[in-house]
């Protein structure tokens, strides 16, 4: 197996386990039963915002880095490099909204941990 097959399985098994991630948190949201899950959740999507973010961002710095080796689909150096540059800005765009995302998150855990609930037995969630 190449370098780049293992590394493609790598980033197939790590996606693989986000989703999985993912839906279990959203799961988690359908059933809940006391005030101390919906903390648990947003600490969580804290984490997970975070390292989107990261992912985001080194996606951007990869297509800055690499942009002078980029074609376009006619194999035209120029083209490629700047749609290169431009997929570089749209992930770094991308990243300060996943920023912004998570301390908005953030904000609400800390609201959420400032809260205190009381909540009665057969209430439906």
């Amino acid at each position: 197996m190449t370098h780049s097959a293992e590394i493609k399985k790598s980033a197939d098994l790590l996606a693989d386990a986000a989703s999985a991630l993912t839906r279990s948190i959203a799961g988690a949201t359908y059933t809940i039963h006391d005030g101390q899950t919906p903390a648990y959740i947003l600490g969580n999507l804290t984490s997970a915002t975070h390292e989107i973010e990261e992912v985001l961002e080194q996606l951007s710095k990869w297509h800055s880095a690499h942009s002078a080796h980029a074609l376009d689909e006619a194999g035209i150096c120029t083209t490629g490099a700047i749609q290169a540059v431009k997929t570089a800005t749209v992930l770094t765009e991308a990243a300060k909204t996943m920023d912004q995302a998570n301390d908005q998150i953030m904000q609400a855990l800390s609201l959420t941990n400032q809260t205190i609930w009381q909540i009665p037995k057969g209430v439906p969630a």
